[in-house]
Formats: C-alpha cells, sequence, structure tokens
C-alpha cells in the first residue's frame, strides 16, 4: 500500500480579498490537476490560509500545481511544503531557503 501524503500551499491571510483568492486558487487546482492528485479544501487560521491536497505523488503534485499556477498572482508570497498523512514532519518544497512550516 502506497504512502498518502498532505501537499500544503500556504499564504499570509487577513482578509476577505485573502479568502476570496484561497478560494479561487482552490477551484482552478480543483478544476486543473489530474485525478491522482485531490484537491482537499482549504482553511484559514490565524493569519494564515492553507489549500491541502492529498496525493499518493506530492512532488508530481508540486509541479503540476505550479505550472497550473504560473504566472498568476496565486504565486506571490505562497510556501508549499508537504507531510506524510497523521505525521508531523514536513517537507518544505517553496520557496528555496524557507527554513520552518508550520500549519496553525
Amino acid at each position: 500500500m502506497k504512502k498518502e501524503y498532505q501537499l500544503i500551499f500556504q499564504w499570509d491571510a487577513s482578509t476577505i480579498e485573502n479568502f476570496d483568492s484561497i478560494v479561487e486558487t482552490e477551484s482552478i487546482l480543483r478544476k486543473n490537476l489530474q485525478r491522482k492528485h485531490s484537491v482537499d479544501g482549504h482553511d484559514m487560521g490565524v493569519g494564515e490560509a492553507n489549500i491541502f491536497v492529498l496525493t499518493q505523488f506530492p512532488i508530481d503534485a508540486f509541479d503540476e500545481s505550479m505550472r497550473i499556477l504560473k504566472g498568476q498572482d496565486a504565486l506571490i508570497g505562497v510556501r508549499v511544503a508537504y507531510r506524510e498523512v497523521l505525521k508531523d514532519d514536513y517537507v518544505i518544497l517553496w520557496p528555496e531557503g524557507l527554513l520552518s512550516f508550520d500549519v496553525q
């Protein structure tokens, strides 16, 4: 049985405009990602917004998502990491040099 991973796209968020942007980005990913990846929704926590993608192939899902979102405002300020479902350790993918990642 293959492992399941949670890929997380994260932005700073504090306004309704941020919320609308997250919902729009989630919709774009939901419509365009291959079926082997599943957009699992979004949340907004204390000053952050997240979109969650479930996949057995987190690097493929990341690469595909970045191609889908290329040239859009959604990539401004995004942080991306993944973890094995039910685990706490994140593997940071974006941006280069980011040293810590957490979901509040």
